[in-house]
């Protein structure tokens, strides 16, 4: 996806979340689209107010957002598991505990996994 592209999925909270980027160009446009997404997603909720504020149709959408993007970084990682393993370890040339290797992921990888709060 490029700058510019027309993105469905940048419509609101109300209709937030029904057509996600498409994956399979590569992992570095696949990484570039999930970053965006899970960004937009992050702007989206923040529109919202707090959990424990919301409405029923507020929660609703706060559920789709979260499970549009939940499901973009399945995808994502069901098709680049491999390859973001090795970008992270250089080609398995370094072991990186877990805490480690979640951190590296999340500077390398942004949306894909939590960072520090």
């Amino acid at each position: 996806m490029r700058d510019g592209d027309p993105v469905a999925w940048d419509a609101g909270p109300a209709t937030w979340g029904t057509i996600p980027p498409p994956l399979g160009a590569g992992l570095a446009e696949d990484a570039t689209a999930l970053a965006r997404y899970a960004a937009a997603a992050d702007r989206e909720l923040a529109t919202l107010p707090a959990a424990p504020q919301r409405d029923r149709r507020q929660r609703d959408a706060a559920a789709r957002i979260l499970r549009a993007a939940r499901t973009l970084r399945d995808r994502f990682i069901a098709q680049h598991a491999e390859a973001v393993y090795d970008e992270l370890t250089g080609a398995c040339s370094v072991h990186l505990r877990i805490d480690a290797l979640a951190r590296a992921a999340a500077d390398r990888f942004p949306g894909l996994v939590p960072t520090r709060a």
